[in-house]
């Protein structure tokens, strides 16, 4: 009979093990995965990682969702505070006013300082970016790219543009790109800059009345 120790003891184990796959992916990508690399990564045996995952695609989608249901709470609070914000402009809050306050919104999710470690910039682009997935694994990739742009394409219709989800796509990849860029010494940008290419985008988006 298994008791609570030992399944906590279970769930700890293999939570381990998916972060130490999220940690290597984010450094070395997708194709420096296998069992035996992260149970290096864990510093476990490799009889742990193939008793939890049956396959490298079963470790590499316990893993995405593992990240995902970690880093998609935050998102969303992020997306409830820019709907906070349409919804004061339909109360009478400026228009200049509210695109100042979106794009501090957006600079504060992208700007983050210190990086998390391991990044999950660069393990989401791995994925999103990745020119061959095995079919169950494009599958949950694409469903969670469907997530992350729902909120976006709602919030480009309360903010009256002409074509939400074109709006929403473009707003969508410019997070993604200034996000990456954070992690790249070679071109990454100031906060500030982040903020006035935000500012530039929401311009667009925002209904002008």
């Amino acid at each position: 009979m298994t008791t609570p120790a030992t399944r906590d003891k279970g769930k700890r184990s293999r939570e381990a093990l998916l972060d130490a796959a999220i940690a290597l992916i984010a450094r070395e990508g997708l194709e420096a995965v296998s069992h035996r690399a992260v149970a290096r990564e864990a510093d476990a045996s490799p009889a742990l990682t193939t008793y939890y995952f049956a396959s490298k695609t079963d470790l590499l989608v316990q893993a995405f969702d593992h990240f995902a249901a970690r880093g998609e709470p935050r998102i969303s609070q992020v997306w409830a505070s820019a709907y906070a914000v349409l919804k004061r402009r339909e109360e009478g809050l400026s228009r200049t006013r509210a695109i100042t306050e979106l794009a501090e919104l957006a600079a504060d999710f992208i700007c983050v300082e210190p990086r998390p470690e391991p990044d999950g910039v660069a393990f989401e682009l791995a994925f999103l970016y990745a020119p061959r997935l095995d079919a169950e694994l494009a599958a949950i990739v694409r469903a969670y790219r469907g997530r992350i742009l729902s909120p976006a394409i709602r919030f480009c219709e309360m903010a009256g543009s002409d074509d939400p989800r074109t709006d929403a796509e473009l707003l969508i990849g410019a997070i993604l790109r200034l996000e990456f860029e954070q992690l790249s010494v070679a071109v990454r940008t100031s906060r500030g800059h982040v903020r006035a290419q935000l500012e530039r985008l929401l311009s667009l988006i925002l209904r002008r009345t």
